[in-house]
């Protein structure tokens, strides 16, 4: 395959070959719609995730009594205290990044925005951890806060 814009030679002189190129730059093209097509399939489970865990975080909170309930209820209600958070906040910022600002291909609105509330909702799960064992302190909280911080700018950051 060449890539100039000028034919190039064919081996054993056969006379100059097409230029694939722009052959090369339609198919990545439709690899990108592609993708960002399958992105678009992933919102409705995202959004289904969302409605079964707040489904299962008001079941947990009406009838499970905290006095008497099993450790394992309480690991259940901080991941689908999690899994709301996240679903819920990267739909909403990738709906309204997407209507409202739409500069750049829907696949890295997806990304980026299910990426920033992946955060949100690692900081409200460690938060809600530590309520749960009862040790919110003002040091832990800012631990929590500087531990996130640091993940996120390494995973923003740390791919040069």
């Amino acid at each position: 395959m060449v890539l100039s814009f000028e034919p190039a030679l064919a081996p054993f002189g056969a006379g100059p070959v097409e230029n694939h190129s722009n052959l090369l730059l339609d198919s990545l093209r439709s690899l990108e719609e592609y993708y960002d097509g399958i992105m678009h399939r992933l919102l409705p489970f995202s959004f289904l995730i969302f409605c079964a865990s707040l489904f299962g975080l008001a079941w947990i909170i009406v009838r499970i009594d905290p006095k008497s309930a099993p450790w394992y209820i309480f690991a259940i209600f901080v991941l689908l205290l999690f899994l709301t958070v996240f679903c819920l906040l990267g739909l909403a910022m990738y709906f309204a990044r997407t209507r409202l600002y739409k500069r750049y291909s829907a696949n890295w609105y997806f990304y980026t925005s299910f990426k920033m509330a992946f955060f949100v909702a690692l900081f409200v799960a460690i938060v809600a951890t530590l309520t749960i064992i009862q040790l919110v302190t003002l040091l832990n909280v800012a631990l929590t806060i500087l531990a996130v911080s640091l993940l996120a700018f390494w995973s923003y950051l740390g791919k040069s």
